[in-house]
């Protein structure tokens, strides 16, 4: 959805990784999530976008899309959780922080507290380019997350 709001010609391999980017905590985190358990925060989330690349392109060669979507939108997912050049990447990384800020924000605050809230909030923000750090004002991010 936030895909399409930021760019209504998004493609399919970019609107594909936008839905399938954390395909992988399916597997991790079927249980419980584990994110505030990791020594190295990046290197976890780094970890999590190749696993879900791995995952995303299974379950599209099983679907036989088409071998370039598939390889683009693993592409996609596996560099997800970093700032690029790549228009499409930077889509997804967009579309993954206001999908939190406006939807997921404050279950994981309840969930993880004020301390992992707020270096989520920073992770996030550090990965969001200029264009949508403008939807924020737009969004109801509950004041316990904006202020933990």
């Amino acid at each position: 959805q936030w895909t399409l709001r930021l760019d209504r010609g998004a493609t399919a391999a970019c609107q594909l990784a936008a839905l399938l980017h954390d395909i992988e905590r399916l597997v991790s985190e079927a249980d419980a999530r584990v994110e505030h358990h990791a020594a190295d925060y990046q290197a976890f989330k780094d970890a999590h976008a190749r696993a879900g690349a791995e995952l995303a392109r299974g379950l599209l060669e099983r679907s036989e899309v088409p071998r370039a979507l598939v390889d683009r939108v693993a592409m996609l997912v596996e560099i997800h959780e970093r700032r690029g050049d790549d228009r499409e990447v930077m889509l997804v990384n967009d579309a993954d922080a206001l999908s939190f800020f406006s939807l997921n924000s404050p279950g994981y605050l309840a969930y993880f507290g004020p301390e992992q809230t707020r270096k989520k909030v920073a992770y996030t923000l550090a990965r969001m380019s200029p264009a949508a750090r403008a939807w924020l004002p737009r969004l109801r991010i509950p004041r316990g997350v904006l202020h933990a």
